[in-house]
């Protein structure tokens, strides 16, 4: 059973790194990411929905068309997810989407590893996986 991250999304058209959040997601591939587009102005629904098409399951977009406050935009993004995948439990994470994927690995090995419900021996498990794995994608 997979983990799913929402993340927030307003006008990354800019700032996004395809590549890097492309990694992203293969070296994470234990996770389901949602993206929530709060009312973007420019193209950032696209390049969602673009990630979304090339990535297959392990990816959701949802688009909100009026800007929302933070708390709304999460807890829409709960509730996407609690209906349309089965998931083990629900995180979000706020990232900078032109951040490199050595700094993404941190937060994200510190916001989902934080677990109660993981033991050390399986928190170890998956970091030398995603060790491997990072390791590949370079």
């Amino acid at each position: 059973m997979k983990i799913g991250i929402i993340l927030p999304c307003f006008n990354i058209e800019k700032h996004i790194n395809l590549a890097t959040i492309f990694s992203l997601i293969e070296l994470y591939s234990d996770l389901h990411f949602c993206f929530v587009n709060n009312a973007s102005s420019d193209d950032s629904l696209s390049i969602l929905e673009y990630i979304k098409r090339e990535t297959n399951e392990e990816v959701s977009v949802l688009d909100i068309k009026r800007n929302k406050s933070q708390t709304a935009v999460l807890k829409a993004g709960v509730r996407y997810l609690n209906t349309k995948v089965n998931l083990k439990w629900i995180q979000s994470i706020q990232m900078d989407f032109n951040m490199s994927l050595k700094e993404l690995r941190v937060i994200f090995d510190r916001t989902i590893l934080r677990s109660e419900d993981l033991s050390e021996d399986t928190i170890y498990q998956i970091s030398q996986s995603r060790n491997k794995r990072f390791n590949q994608v370079l």
